[in-house]
């Protein structure tokens, strides 16, 4: 009876939360009924996201999971539904009580996210460039594609708004990726790590 009496409360200060609890719940029955997704208990989505999976690709979402694309309740802004894409043959695992706020991640190979990490919103995390520099003939650049680096991302890691996780980095656990950062690079546990391209800031 409290917990009903807390959700009617929250649902007339805020209406439009239902929309969006709807919308996760029509997400959490597509996630469900995935011959690519594994999912795992008590997983909250909060709005819409953008899943792509492609051929013989998978998806692991372990328990607790929280995936937010709504801004309201959230204290920073949220500039789009969170993204999760999948190339052929690539794969994503979350680790469990895991929060993702708006954010992108798109592996064509492999990307790993540890357990109780807090992705803010609007980070973008590829295992792939768009495209390979090709200096030698930058005219070809168009036609290219970049190489994939596995991406991992240990536990309890802390990455800020807006910063960019490239290929090929591992960041270990515990460490704190600074906001707007360019993460490239392999980081060892409990890193204060900041800037444009990042580099570690702190150790503790």
């Amino acid at each position: 009876m409290k917990f009903l009496f807390k959700a009617v409360k929250k649902i007339i200060e805020d209406p439009l939360i239902v929309i969006s609890l709807f919308t996760g719940f029509l997400m959490h029955i597509k996630l469900i009924i995935s011959n690519k997704v594994i999912i795992g208990s008590n997983i909250k989505i909060i709005g819409f996201f953008l899943l792509d999976l492609r051929s013989n690709s998978s998806l692991n979402i372990s328990e607790g999971v929280l995936l937010r694309s709504r801004n309201k309740g959230y204290h920073g802004l949220i500039s789009n539904n969170i993204k999760i894409m999948c190339d052929k043959n690539a794969k994503i695992k979350i680790g469990s009580k895991t929060r993702i706020y708006g954010s992108c991640i798109h592996a064509s190979k492999s990307i790993t996210i540890g357990e109780r990490c807090l992705i803010a919103s609007n980070v973008q995390i590829f295992d792939r460039n768009g495209h390979s520099s090709s200096f030698n003939n930058p005219s070809n650049r168009i036609y290219s594609y970049g190489d994939s680096k596995e991406v991992i991302i240990g536990n309890d890691v802390w990455i800020g708004t807006g910063a960019v996780i490239v290929p090929g980095t591992i960041i270990a656990d515990g460490s704190i990726i600074m906001a707007n950062s360019l993460v490239s690079g392999i980081y060892k546990n409990k890193s204060l790590i900041g800037g444009v391209p990042a580099k570690i800031l702190k150790k503790y």
